[in-house]
């Protein structure tokens, strides 16, 4: 059976189905929130045990447990804030490409372009919120790590 659509009804139609698929966005939002976290928390805690002599000197020095979690906090929000630079820019670009792109060449029309920024400040503020909750408890707990013993 042919069916003929008339291109209104198409576009609703492919309207539709991006909203469907692309509804598990919020869900995806918050687990890459988590991933990126943990991942950020294991690799500072890692870096951590690898420069136990580094600790161990700034401890001769003065610096306290919590001024080495300090350090370690601004650290961890430094390497978010990267990521979050990096990551809002692929995605903005990518975003751009497909929608004034592939979509006029795919389909031979495109879709309206609207940056959500409030969602996207409240990922970012979240991001480096939980970074810096992170990285201050690797740092703290990095504090306590005792020196390695040449043999």
């Amino acid at each position: 059976e042919l069916a003929i659509q008339t291109n209104t009804k198409l576009r609703a139609q492919a309207l539709r189905i991006f909203r469907q698929t692309f509804s598990v966005t919020h869900a995806l939002q918050g687990i890459g929130v988590a991933v990126a976290i943990v991942g950020l928390g294991l690799a500072l805690a890692s870096l951590l045990t690898e420069r136990r002599q580094e600790l161990m000197t700034l401890k001769a020095l003065g610096l306290s447990r919590r001024g080495i979690a300090m350090a370690t906090n601004l650290e961890g929000i430094a390497v978010a804030t990267v990521g979050i630079i990096g990551g809002l820019t692929l995605s903005l670009t990518l975003g751009h490409l497909l929608i004034y792109v592939i979509n006029p060449q795919s389909f031979g029309w495109t879709l309206s372009y609207q940056v959500p920024w409030a969602t996207m400040a409240g990922l970012v503020t979240a991001c480096v919120t939980a970074s810096a909750f992170v990285s201050y408890g690797v740092g703290y707990w990095g504090a306590s790590l005792p020196a390695e013993q040449e043999a």
